[in-house]
């Protein structure tokens, strides 16, 4: 009798252990279904995310004293080559616009709202180049004065023109370091000698401006254009040992002193 009892208790301990293990064995796949799902929202969001941290830029002092440089362009979503080997660079300063793809600068007043840039005129230095580099300071200047629009994403700004998508350009730039650093803001006991010295090699060199202000930045000096094709700068009067200033004319580098 009392190995009759033992069994039957037995028995009904297993049937209640049964209950309760099925469930614990259900999750075990069920967690490997929701941690696929997870990762996949987590990567959609990112995405998501990361088309929503574009903006348009509301103001032209949103820009104010940087320099852009081209990094992808398209025409009716195909990609387009440039016509030179210089990339298209844009600046933006005082609330004016620059411009240069290789060929003469193009400037004129601009304004930006709810970024909508609109720039009624080029002024434009007169340069002759080649037709195809004629034909691209054209094509970009049809661009920046019908009102294209810009966003922007990290350091990086989309112009793109008006019109139907077929014949709609896209520009993709990103910021351009303009000014190169030093220990102190007044430079060091070596900075007098190193302008001196960069400014005679790009005198002699007949450098460029995108070249001179790469030599700057090289040698951690500030630079500035006090004068480019015959128009002159405003400039503040503070005397800076390791700043370059230059005039341009003609493309190159005609005048560098420091201060």
């Amino acid at each position: 009798m009392k190995t009759m009892g033992k069994r039957r208790f037995i028995a009904i301990a297993l049937l209640a252990i049964v209950p309760i293990l099925l469930p614990i064995a259900l999750p075990v796949n069920t967690n490997l279904f929701v941690t696929s799902v997870s990762s996949l929202s987590l990567s959609t969001l990112s995405s998501a995310n990361a088309a929503t941290s574009k903006s348009k830029l509301a103001n032209i002092s949103d820009v104010d004293a940087l320099t852009f440089k081209s990094t992808a362009i398209t025409v009716g979503g195909k990609k387009r080559n440039l016509a030179s080997k210089e990339l298209i660079t844009i600046s933006f300063k005082d609330k004016g616009i620059s411009i240069k793809a290789g060929c003469n600068s193009m400037f004129g007043a601009a304004t930006l709202a709810k970024g909508i840039l609109t720039v009624k005129a080029l002024a434009s230095t007169k340069m002759a180049c080649s037709p195809a580099l004629m034909k691209q300071d054209n094509w970009l200047s049809k661009i920046i004065t019908t009102k294209p629009r810009i966003t922007a994403q990290g350091k990086t700004i989309t112009i793109t023109s008006s019109g139907s998508a077929a014949n709609r350009s896209v520009i993709k730039m990103t910021v351009y370091e303009t000014y190169g650093y030093a220990d102190t803001p007044l430079g060091d006991e070596n900075s007098e000698a190193l302008v001196k010295e960069t400014c005679t090699k790009l005198i002699a060199d007949k450098a460029t401006e995108s070249q001179a202000q790469f030599a700057a930045e090289q040698n951690a000096l500030i630079f500035r254009v006090t004068s480019r094709e015959g128009e002159d700068f405003a400039v503040t009067m503070d005397y800076r040992v390791n700043r370059m200033n230059v005039k341009i004319l003609g493309g190159i580098v005609v005048e560098c002193t420091q201060g």
